[in-house]
């Protein structure tokens, strides 16, 4: 019976490490549409600019520059557009806290 529960033991265990680490996804209903936060990282020089890959229904996007300040969106290509045209950028930006 020792070995028994040994062997159990032993494949549970591979078995753990084995799986896939959970990735938790930052998301919101945004006027009918689910949008994602799938990747985020703040620039270190401008604490108000991030880069983040952002999937809106499912459907993942480039990863792309969000302006808090300006309230702009730079995509890879070098199209911009603005936080009203598209609903992700308020979403990227809730999670700005503007400084003084």
């Amino acid at each position: 019976m020792t070995n028994l529960f040994k062997l159990l033991s032993i494949g549970l265990l591979v078995w753990c490490v084995k799986m896939a680490p959970a990735s938790a996804q930052f998301c919101r209903q945004v006027d009918g549409h689910r949008i994602c936060i799938l990747k985020i990282e703040r620039s270190a020089k401008n604490y108000w600019q991030y880069q983040a890959m952002v999937s809106t229904d499912g459907i993942e996007r480039p990863t792309a520059s969000y302006d808090c300040r300006d309230r702009s969106i730079t995509e890879p290509d070098g199209n911009m557009s603005l936080f009203r045209s598209r609903k992700d950028g308020d979403l990227v930006c809730s999670l700005y806290r503007a400084r003084g």
